[in-house]
């Protein structure tokens, strides 16, 4: 085991060339998977805090405006604590065309809103993400030219808040504003896009079995069923990148063999002085084993470093974009990833199958062959 841990120590240039040809390839991996975890828990945090029911309309088996009169039906449902209309658009901003989603809510219910305006004829109010906020240059107190035609005429709006960097990464263009606001900017009055129903404990399946009875072209989704199917897009993402890394993986190992001592003088120069002494194969083979032990743990701590790093300090500049299409380097928002045990457990075993394809197979070549051929 000494000797293993000598082995590294004596040869820096072998050894550093190893853990540089494993970070190379476990470090992006690291990353990936930790901003693919990042995501996947940051939807799964916000379906967990959503409603209970989230009810649309269905149109040729599709999702489509549902008429607001119906919330009033619904809260009438023995059951039902809540029901809250929600539009949700997309627009564009701006000389580029900024693309925002808008979301139009009760004003009681937008979130980071400041106090109201209390003049006689209130502008449209409207509060942005943090992202939408740096790419268009807004701030609290900032106006928006006209973007839309209402019917008393082309009006300016009010910005009364940003939200800060630690929301999520999905509120980042994301503009909110009070349901009637939203309705005039599409001029759709009578729709809403969805319900959100919260129901009182005990009561979730009776009000389903209820919306189901008497809305039969409506849909009511539990949080179960949103979270089975709004995470595909991430794992199919999370699928191809694990694919690139398989493809990584085997390239990086013929390097390593190369790297790691595969007809190199210096390594059969050695195990040959080492058999001259009176070293078995099985002793050469546990030393290498131990030196590849060791360069395991050293690349897999290393690569974990390294990939704090590039998501914490960096952004996750570069790889970000993957599973998270646009995502710019100075981004408003903080990137999600979780670095946990699963990234570190997963570092270490992948840093060591790397590190001992190559040491070991070179190794065992070396080992099993006469002093005499070695030295030739």
């Amino acid at each position: 085991g000494r000797s293993g841990v000598t082995a590294v120590l004596l040869h820096p240039v072998r050894s550093a060339t190893a853990i540089v040809c494993v970070l190379a390839i476990l470090v992006p991996y690291v990353c990936g998977a930790a901003i693919a975890r990042g995501v996947e828990g940051e939807a799964q945090r916000a379906i967990d805090a959503g409603p209970d029911l989230h009810m649309v309309q269905l149109r040729f088996g599709r999702p489509a405006p549902i008429r607001a009169a119906i919330a009033e039906q619904v809260r009438e449902i023995p059951g039902v604590r809540r029901v809250v209309p929600r539009i949700v658009g997309e627009l564009a901003l701006g000389t580029e065309f900024v693309p925002v989603v808008l979301i139009g809510i009760p004003r009681s219910s937008i979130p980071g809103a400041a106090n109201g305006d209390s003049s006689e004829r209130p502008l449209p109010q409207f509060v942005v993400g943090a992202e939408l906020a740096r790419t268009l240059k807004l701030s609290e107190g900032s106006y928006l030219p006209p973007f839309y035609r209402a019917e008393d005429g082309d009006r300016v709006s009010r910005i009364v808040g940003v939200l800060d960097r630690d929301a999520p990464v999905s509120s980042g263009h994301v503009m909110y504003t009070a349901l009637a606001t939203a309705a005039e900017v599409f001029g759709e009055k009578e729709h809403v896009s969805d319900l959100l129903v919260e129901c009182h404990p005990g009561y979730l399946d009776a009000v389903r079995r209820k919306l189901d009875r008497e809305f039969p072209t409506c849909r009511a989704s539990t949080r179960d069923e949103l979270s089975s199917r709004l995470p595909g897009n991430l794992h199919y993402l999370d699928g191809v990148f694990h694919i690139l890394f398989v493809l990584a993986f085997a390239v990086g190992i013929p390097l390593l063999l190369v790297a790691s001592g595969v007809g190199l003088v210096e390594r059969r120069r050695e195990a040959a002085l080492l058999k001259a002494t009176g070293w078995t194969a099985d002793a050469l083979l546990l030393r290498a084993f131990v030196e590849s032990a060791v360069l395991c743990v050293i690349a897999a701590a290393s690569a974990v470093i390294v990939s704090w790093a590039w998501l914490a300090l960096g952004n996750g500049k570069g790889i970000a974009a993957i599973f998270l299409p646009g995502w710019d380097f100075a981004s408003a928002l903080r990137l999600p990833y979780s670095l946990g045990g699963e990234s570190i457990l997963v570092a270490t075993v992948v840093s060591f199958c790397i590190v001992a394809s190559g040491s070991l197979y070179a190794t065992w070549r070396v080992a099993s062959a006469p002093v005499r051929l070695i030295l030739r």
